[in-house]
């Protein structure tokens, strides 16, 4: 192998390598921050909660509202299709991609009403604060 070659070869296996253990450590970093995020998110949610506040305003900061966010996944495809069709919804769920969005909405709407949801449909709300800057 002619040693120019090597030489360019070896500097970048050694380069890729440096760049991969920095990739890891940011993303522990990353990680961390994110967890300690997440953490001090809850305590202002469950402060919030606890003095029965959806928003408020920080003067500097801006507006602080906490939300809720709903995901849904389809646990029976079978019943799934059955169900919607029944509703005359199964080409509009089921029709493009992704469908998350439509079914995340369809679910969203049912609970507000206060319907119960089929067992082929499974959700789990995120809660979170959303900050609008002033």
């Amino acid at each position: 192998m002619d040693k120019l070659l090597e030489s360019g070869l070896t500097n970048l296996a050694e380069n890729l390598i440096k760049a991969r253990e920095e990739k890891k450590l940011a993303k522990e970093d990353y990680d961390k921050a994110s967890a300690e995020e997440r953490g001090i998110q809850d305590l202002l949610i469950e402060m919030m909660d606890d003095e029965n506040l959806t928003s408020f305003k920080h003067k500097e900061l801006g507006n602080f509202i906490s939300a809720q966010r709903i995901w849904t996944r389809i646990t029976n495809q079978e019943d799934a299709i059955k169900f919607f069709e029944e509703l005359g919804l199964d080409e509009e769920m089921f029709s493009l991609k992704p469908v998350t969005g439509r079914l995340n909405e369809f679910v969203k709407g049912k609970l507000k009403e206060g319907e119960v949801l089929p067992n082929c449909l499974d959700i789990t709300p995120t809660r979170y604060i959303s900050v609008r800057k002033v």
